[in-house]
């Protein structure tokens, strides 16, 4: 993405501004298998949260989470590293297999806890969003 600044001259671009923008493209040489989720991430997170690390605070207030529970920390630093990597280094995340990794740990903390938000439904319940066409299973960060 070309780099965009504030007023006062400092690289700066709001996360929606940047969301608007992300390409998904996929290279023959991926390291990354299987469908990204990029994207779709970002977009729940502007959607639910405004930006990475407001979705962190959320996520964690809605699980009722301390920052000493298993997983805490990582899903913190995977939001605070993919909101720098959109909004200071400005990179063009659809085509960043190192961000696919980022959004993916993301979504192994947040279905780690998913209990603690979904509640205790049963599996059937919890998988036929699947069937549905919805976008998610409540609120959480986890592509379908």
């Amino acid at each position: 993405m070309p780099v965009a600044f504030d007023v006062g001259g400092e690289r700066n671009r709001t996360f929606a501004a940047a969301v608007l923008l992300i390409e998904v493209l996929l290279f023959a040489d991926s390291p990354v298998k299987g469908p990204t989720t990029v994207l779709w991430v970002c977009k729940f997170i502007l959607a639910n949260g405004g930006t990475p690390t407001g979705w962190h605070q959320r996520w964690m207030t809605n699980a009722k989470l301390q920052t000493a529970d298993a997983g805490v920390n990582i899903h913190e630093m995977a939001c605070r590293m993919l909101e720098m990597m959109v909004c200071f280094d400005q990179l063009q995340l659809g085509a960043v297999a190192s961000a696919e990794y980022i959004c993916l740990q993301i979504q192994i903390q947040e279905q780690r806890w998913r209990d603690r938000i979904l509640g205790n439904t049963p599996e059937q319940q919890q998988e036929a969003y699947l069937f549905a066409g919805q976008v998610s299973r409540g609120l959480i960060c986890v592509a379908p």
